[in-house]
């Protein structure tokens, strides 16, 4: 058996499943001297206050390639700020920033899935690895709402690999993508009122038109088959 978290493992012979427990982390408050800060000043920032890193490594038999990938996670009055890190044979970023109708799932691409309330509503934030982003919003199995680019431009994000779309790319590479969502995105409150405050959420890496796929997830999703949008096996973030 790999350290890597396998979902769904069969018990041959019974027919069963080993169900993976769902993961949490504690999100720590930050500080940064800066009403409206730069993506620079929050990497610092997520340096200076020593954020952990959480690996993205459960996956599926099915897709033995598992790129390197990590996250971490901070907050504060305004912002939930994120970054990611990633190690991979395979780049490509085909969706263009001003393409309204792109999916980054497509490229090389890592994702925050969260539900903030205790309903079946939940937003997905996936990112390619120049920083194309999208924004949908919704309850599972419904038609979900896709942002407008007006909405999504709202999200800082900066990655090491600039922001111009590329061809397939093959070789050895690693990138960082540094991204802060304005809390009103997502929730009524501001940071001062989510201290104690447990929210779902999942961290995904995932894509579809790479060379060789990967899809990983942070907290194990017990499903026979890549899929993100389950709520029901979010992982817990609760916030400092």
């Amino acid at each position: 058996m790999t350290t890597v978290c396998l979902l769904l493992v069969p018990i041959l012979g019974l027919g069963a499943t080993v169900q993976a427990p769902r993961k949490e982390l504690q999100v720590p408050r930050i500080t940064i001297d800066a009403q409206d800060p730069s993506l620079d000043a929050i990497a610092q920032a997520f340096d200076t206050n020593d954020v952990p890193f959480h690996p993205i490594a459960c996956s599926w038999e099915m897709f033995p390639y598992r790129p390197e990938t990590r996250f971490r996670i901070a907050y504060d009055n305004a912002f939930i700020y994120l970054q990611y890190t990633v190690q991979e044979k395979y780049i490509l970023a085909r969706c263009d920033l001003k393409d309204d109708a792109c999916w980054p799932a497509n490229d090389s691409c890592v994702e925050f899935f969260v539900s903030p309330g205790s309903d079946n509503q939940y937003l997905n934030f996936e990112f390619s690895c120049i920083g194309y982003c999208l924004i949908q919003t919704g309850e599972k199995g419904t038609e979900r709402e896709r942002l407008p680019l007006e909405v999504t431009k709202q999200v800082k994000r900066k990655s090491t690999l600039g922001d111009q779309p590329f061809a397939h790319k093959e070789g050895d590479f690693s990138w960082t993508i540094t991204i802060a969502i304005p809390l009103s995105l997502m929730t009524e409150q501001d940071g001062a009122a989510l201290s104690g405050s447990a929210w779902k959420a999942n961290f995904y890496k995932c894509g579809d038109e790479l060379k060789e796929k990967a899809y990983l997830a942070w907290s194990p999703v017990n499903m026979p088959f890549p899929t993100f949008h389950q709520p029901q096996e979010f992982g817990t973030i609760v916030f400092e």
